[in-house]
């Protein structure tokens, strides 16, 4: 049977039609339920700021460094620093008034041989974005590798649509026993003088008081004056280290001088311009020949 040019039109209106029909209709049942749309929900400040140290210990321990260990006071000064960018809208590690990190451990009466700081600001909570940021500054990527640290504290405030981020690092120690201090340089010294000269200096015991007030008027910036009998046949040396090797190779090289007989050690800890963390300041009186107390 023939069809007619209407009827024709009409067949090929119906074939048209339900394909799409069918493609509607499938598109409508592959659409997901509303229930199941996911929004994007940044992280919170504190799941960036655990990233941020595990993308900090990764570097290290890239380059062979060791790991740094989250520190509660160090985090703590993080945190405070970020809040108060936030606050003033300003990116910075100095504000009038505020207390730098250094002066907070001091305040905590933590004892530390090094400390640093990073600060940023960032448009994106990303941590690997923020963390790839501070690597790309010289200044900020040797603070994150320096190998002297052993902790870190870090710290994230969101102002708006910014995000301020304060990275504390430090090598933070127990605070040291100047008596076990002294007792170790003395030993050590006299070990040395022995193998060198195959003598062993006397420990002068009734002169550690003498060179313990000695090491407290360096510390001080006092004008040290020794009123002691025959000063010709005995010597000070005074000097201010944090780390133990560098004062026992400083004194080491002051025992290569005239026969000593005997020696004694004062040790002071405290603090000095110079030395933010804490310093050793050390008096060593060397007694030649007979004149020792």
């Amino acid at each position: 049977m023939r069809q007619t040019g209407k009827s024709q039109r009409a067949a090929a209106n119906g074939r048209c039609r339900r394909p799409l029909a069918v493609l509607v209709l499938a598109a409508w049942l592959a659409a997901p339920a509303a229930a199941d749309v996911k929004r994007y929900v940044p992280p919170g400040p504190e799941q960036i700021e655990t990233e941020l140290l595990e993308l900090v210990n990764r570097e290290r321990e890239r380059l062979g460094r060791r790991a740094l260990q989250l520190h509660p006071l160090l985090q703590e000064i993080a945190r405070a620093h970020s809040a108060k960018m936030a606050a003033e809208g300003l990116l910075s590690h100095h504000f009038p008034g505020w207390p730098t990190p250094e002066q907070k451990l001091r305040q905590a009466n933590a004892c530390f041989l090094a400390s640093s700081e990073n600060v940023a600001r960032s448009p994106t909570p990303g941590a690997e974005f923020i963390h790839a940021a501070l690597m790309d500054s010289v200044r900020h990527r040797i603070n994150i590798l320096d190998e002297r640290m052993l902790q870190a504290g870090i710290g994230v405030c969101r102002a708006g649509n910014r995000y301020y981020v304060s990275e504390e690092f430090a090598a933070i120690i127990e605070c040291p026993s100047a008596p076990e201090v002294m007792v170790a340089i003395e030993n050590s010294l006299c070990r040395f003088y022995r193998e060198k000269f195959g003598v062993t200096p006397v420990i002068a015991v009734a002169a550690r008081t003498l060179a313990r007030v000695s090491a407290q008027q360096k510390l001080a910036g006092i004008p040290i004056s020794m009123d002691f009998p025959s000063p010709g046949k005995m010597r000070t040396v005074n000097i201010c280290f944090n780390e133990l090797d560098r004062i026992l190779s400083e004194l080491e090289k002051e025992m290569l001088g005239a026969g000593i007989e005997a020696l004694a050690v004062g040790v002071v800890w405290g603090w000095k311009t110079g030395f933010p963390g804490g310093v050793f300041s050390v008096s060593l009186l060397i007694f030649e020949a007979s004149d020792r107390p």
